[in-house]
């Protein structure tokens, strides 16, 4: 079987080839050009012969296959990007989701070319009254989903989604006729009825453990999983399937192998099927019928060619796929099992008898550390993040997450039967849910849990390992060696962590102009005192109070002397909420207490709810902070919401910062009448570079020797080209965090 094997990896590095190195031009091209290699190696006599023509073949195939599928999907979405589409009937292929202005949902529609591609229609809240099959007219803006304000991104494409349509006009829904895709009915039905049985926050995670379905879960519950390093418990995956197989083993029996096989397969499928066919619940139930299938036929099971076939099956369907960073964990995650675990497991145990107790802890830690040593490159590049604690939270964690699966199950099925009994039966994974987060909020909490992006010495320590790894594993695999390679890696991780925090700490004043995008949040340091001014973004994807959160703690902070929020904008605020759920805040200094948003009434309830004290400033504040005084002026104008914020002024000595928030022109003259300030060293420029504010009399006035712009994605067109020559107009060194990222400044 390995035959297959070597063909469907070849096929692998050929999608990755055609998506990360050679242009789309070449593709075709490349695959001909391969193929003929291949076939010249079958006249090659040496023992490597037939690798080198699977090889070959294998790529070959890849490249020719992500042309067609680029020429008949892509390629027609791409040529109708701009386009306008008059009353088109797009057909709704999912449930709809909320969204921050209203909602969206899969549809396919079909374009003036008369190709129907898959697409992501945004339209209003009346939107989530529609179900599967049924139709939505409208006039909608044709929108690339794969490259967004010059940036490309892979979210959506590696879903099959291309477009994305917004409406221009007044949306039509038509009810479906007839019978609506039965598993997207049945998966509806499923969550409907687990918020029946249970009560929230329960809900949600039930719901993520047997749907995969996340969207209910609480930002607080999400963050606590992610900062413990077990939310992938939360993906659909191998022990789901190892559960529903088990079942079917326990009724049947292990020894009748043909019809464990044809009842688990068909199971395995609906299952995958049900749940959405997401990449790890898709490579684990190929894997398994492939594993099912390996005894039928007189075959040697062999996981390495089950993992590769699973791997070309999902990227036959879709090459773009490979970008999904959920298949790339999951793959990488099942190949550390299979080639490390075994080996870790050996060097834990050795060939000597051990107890039960330490063989489950032993297989357990093997288990997470073979899937951390090929996920943690893949997790530090998307996620920033390395989460030490995360075997722990394994050993701890995994068995009771099968355990909220496998009750979970069960509550469903009685309470499709008798709610009141389903009721009392959900009371078991609610409790094992409740120990779950227990741990994980301990665990999350523990200084050092994590090393995060921000500590500038991690990549090297993070090659260091891998080198040392490499040179254990050539060279000598005994367990000495191993020992005194891990004593190695933990001292020199704790040295980066030392090394890292006296970067970020060592001046008497250091600042942070964190890069979360279309918004703000500066992190200031003096002395062991902190203070957060702002902390939000305009971009969904990005969460401002984790990014606030992952550089205090990569400086040892874990809690927070000041927040101080400028006005109650969604792009400074939108990230509140999480960083007062990851650390402790002391005090928080608003402009009001009075605000008619959602979000900012939400934030406030939460700093009620933790203990925070809430100040409204109403008066010139000044507040001690290291080495330094921070002074905060009140509003000085009632104009709107912007002009009615307060403004930050941290000194130290001849040094200082400001930070005017989104004051408009008008208002940053009336700061300046009131709190005459000048000769200025770092500036967060106002609004985001907006030409509503940074007035050139103010600039001449405060005269700022560094101006940053906290800028990202945006369709206002910050920062505006006047605001950038009134700033060179001065003599002020510009720095953007949309180019430069974060920027620190220190005294």
């Amino acid at each position: 079987m390995r035959k297959l094997a070597v063909l469907c990896c070849a096929f692998g590095v050929g999608i990755g080839l055609g998506q990360w190195l050679v242009p789309t031009a070449y593709w075709l091209w490349m695959a001909v050009a391969l193929f003929a290699v291949g076939c010249v190696c079958t006249l090659h006599k040496g023992k490597y012969r037939r690798h080198m023509v699977l090889g070959c073949c294998g790529i070959a195939l890849a490249l020719g296959h992500q042309w067609l599928y680029h020429s008949l999907w892509v390629a027609p979405a791409q040529n109708a990007v701009g386009q306008v589409l008059y009353d088109t009937v797009m057909t709704v292929e999912d449930y709809p989701t909320a969204v921050t202005y209203g909602a969206k949902v899969e549809v396919s529609v079909t374009l003036e070319s008369g190709q129907t591609v898959r697409a992501m229609y945004y339209g209003d809240a009346l939107l989530l009254e529609a179900v599967p099959q049924g139709t939505i007219t409208d006039t909608v803006y044709l929108q690339s989903a794969t490259v967004i304000d010059d940036t490309e991104i892979t979210t959506f494409s590696s879903k099959s989604i291309h477009l994305l349509l917004y409406s221009r006009g007044d949306e039509v829904y038509t009810p479906p006729e007839g019978t609506v895709y039965a598993p997207l009915v049945l998966g509806q039905a499923i969550k409907t009825l687990i918020l029946d049985l249970f009560e929230t926050p329960y809900g949600g995670v039930v719901t993520a453990i047997l749907t995969g379905d996340k969207t209910l879960l609480s930002d607080e519950i999400s963050t606590d999983l992610t900062q413990a390093g077990i939310y992938h418990i939360l993906a659909v995956s191998g022990m789901h399937c190892s559960f529903l197989l088990a079942i079917v083993v326990a009724f049947i029996g292990r020894q009748r192998s043909r019809l464990v096989a044809l009842i688990a397969i068909p199971m395995l499928i609906c299952f995958a099927i049900l749940v959405g066919g997401s990449p790890s619940v898709v490579r684990a139930c190929i894997m398994m019928v492939l594993l099912l299938i390996a005894p039928v036929c007189n075959r040697q099971g062999d996981p390495i060619t089950a993992l590769s076939v699973a791997l070309a099956v999902i990227l036959l369907q879709n090459p773009y796929a490979i970008a999904s960073a959920s298949l790339q964990m999951s793959f990488a995650a099942v190949a550390g099992i299979i080639w490390v675990s075994p080996k870790v497991y050996g060097l834990l145990v050795g060939e000597r008898e051990v107890h039960r107790v330490w063989q489950f802890i032993a297989m357990n830690l093997a288990v997470s550390v073979g899937a951390i040593v090929f996920t943690a490159p893949i997790s530090f590049w998307y996620f920033g993040t390395f989460w030490l604690v995360s075997p722990i939270s394994n050993l701890l964690c995994v068995a009771a997450a099968g355990w909220v699966f496998a009750f979970g199950l069960l509550t469903l099925a009685v309470g499709a039967i008798s709610l009141p009994l389903g009721l009392i039966v959900a009371w078991v994974p609610s409790r094992l849910i409740d120990y779950i987060l227990a741990v994980c909020g301990v665990l999350g909490r523990l200084p050092y849990h994590a090393i995060y992006d921000a500590n500038p010495y991690f990549y090297p320590w993070l090659l260091f390992c891998y080198a040392m790894a490499l040179v254990v594993w050539r060279w000598s695999r005994r367990r000495r060696s191993v020992c005194l390679a891990m004593a190695m890696g933990g001292l020199t991780l704790i040295a980066i962590i030392v090394a890292g925090r006296w970067s970020m700490t060592s001046a008497r004043v250091d600042g942070f102009a964190v890069d979360i995008g279309q918004g703000q949040c500066v992190v200031l340091e003096s002395n062991g005192m902190t203070a957060v001014c702002d902390c939000g973004s305009g971009n969904s994807w990005v969460s401002a109070g984790d990014m606030a959160a992952d550089y205090l703690q990569t400086m040892g902070c874990y809690s927070l002397d000041y927040l101080i929020l400028s006005h109650y904008d969604s792009d400074h605020i939108s990230g509140v909420e999480i960083l007062l759920h990851r650390m402790e805040v002391a005090t928080l200094y608003v402009s009001t207490l009075e605000t008619d948003t959602a979000m900012g009434i939400s934030l406030l309830e939460a700093a009620a709810a933790v203990g925070t004290k809430i100040v409204a400033v109403s008066e010139l504040t000044q507040l001690p902070f290291g080495a330094g005084l921070l002074t905060i002026y009140p509003s000085v104008s009632e104009s709107s919401s912007n002009d009615s914020g307060i403004t930050v002024h941290c000194m130290d000595g001849d040094w200082d910062v400001l930070i005017t928030g989104d004051l408009g022109a008008e208002a940053e003259l009336a700061l300046l009448e009131q709190y005459p300030t000048t000769n200025v060293d770092v500036w967060m420029v106002g609004h985001h570079g907006s030409d509503t504010s940074s007035d050139i009399d103010f600039l001449r006035t405060i005269t700022p020797k560094v101006s940053i712009i906290s800028v990202g994605d945006n369709s206002y067109g910050h920062p505006t080209a006047a605001v950038l020559q009134r700033l060179m107009a001065v003599g002020s060194n510009i720095y953007r965090t949309d180019l430069q990222g974060t920027v620190h400044f220190s005294n």
